[in-house]
């Protein structure tokens, strides 16, 4: 079997991955802590993935936020996430590994393309500026990693853009939370303190497309087995989504349901939206033969549930 590495394992994307890898028994597993590998620490990155002969990595470490962390701490994400990408693609010109993923993001793509955005529509134009130091730094992975797969024939990097991921393991801290694990703390917290109203970001009419932490990892498996340089000869991103979209101000009311909340849904229209769309063209990755699982009703259940058992009931 060979070897793979799961970085970033207690976080939302790859703590699905690393529980997937138990179910699946088809690797031998590698899932440091912090104080055990720091990705930023270059030597001791090269020494491990060396020394355990690492073949494959997951690479599902960094800095992520919402929409008010990103805007105002624009040059932390950007700085942070960089670093992570430039020590990985000296650990893969310095090592042995054989296929690497990495993870971008939509809000890579330009404010102005085409949507649902195509792959192909990248670096065409500028990128919503709420966010732009982190869609720098993941532009930066993305093509860092298509340069790295023209020059070396030893490793492949497979960047998939997941579109916005909840579940088990998100952030549901409401200061740097994304907005779908937000609004499930918000209402929580209103139908504890019997609130009359809710009051929410934006003007609730703009749409997003969610997908599941546990098909994200299945996506990531179903490419770390399927893609090759012989099946994958373009060389681009791989977006990752449902295909379905849904508004903030629909989003919110099936958590109010979930959650039980009987009051009112407010929004601040003075704070911002963000990107008024942002929905993947995933053609590429369902033309593979790959499909998603799980609706947004069940991820939602679910992933309430999680936050019911792991923050609340131990608070």
């Amino acid at each position: 079997m060979q070897n793979l590495l799961i970085a970033g394992s207690t976080g939302l994307i790859g703590s699905a991955c690393l529980r997937l890898a138990f179910r699946k028994k088809d690797h031998n597993l590698f899932y440091p802590t912090k104080k055990e590998l720091n990705y930023l620490n270059l030597e001791n990155f090269i020494n491990y993935c060396k020394v355990n002969d690492i073949d494959n990595i997951i690479y599902a470490v960094g800095k992520v936020g919402g929409i008010l962390d990103n805007s105002n701490n624009q040059s932390n994400y950007l700085l942070y996430n960089a670093e992570l990408a430039l020590n990985l693609f000296k650990v893969a010109k310095s090592t042995n590994l054989k296929k690497i993923i990495t993870f971008g993001s939509s809000c890579m793509y330009p404010l102005n393309a085409p949507q649902p955005f195509n792959e192909k529509s990248l670096f065409s134009g500028a990128v919503e500026k709420t966010s732009l130091g982190y869609a720098i730094s993941k532009l930066l992975l993305s093509q860092g990693s298509q340069i790295l797969n023209q020059e070396n024939n030893l490793c492949k990097f497979i960047t998939v853009i997941p579109n916005s991921c909840f579940g088990p393991n998100d952030d549901f801290n409401p200061l740097t939370a994304h907005v779908l694990s937000s609004l499930i703390v918000k209402f929580y917290k209103a139908k504890i303190n019997r609130s009359k109203h809710v009051l929410l970001f934006g003007t609730g009419v703009a749409k997003r497309e969610f997908i599941y932490s546990e098909d994200v990892a299945n996506a990531v498996f179903f490419l770390l087995d399927h893609l090759n340089d012989q099946n994958d000869s373009r060389n681009l991103p791989i977006n990752l989504g449902t295909g379905n979209e849904i508004t903030i101000l629909n989003l919110a009311k099936k958590i109010k349901n979930i959650v039980g909340y009987d009051g009112e849904i407010k929004f601040d229209i003075n704070t911002p939206d963000g990107a008024m769309r942002k929905i993947l063209d995933s053609s590429y990755l369902n033309g593979l033969g790959w499909k998603f699982t799980y609706t947004i009703d069940e991820a939602l259940e679910l992933t309430y549930k999680w936050y019911l058992d792991n923050y609340e009931n131990k608070a």
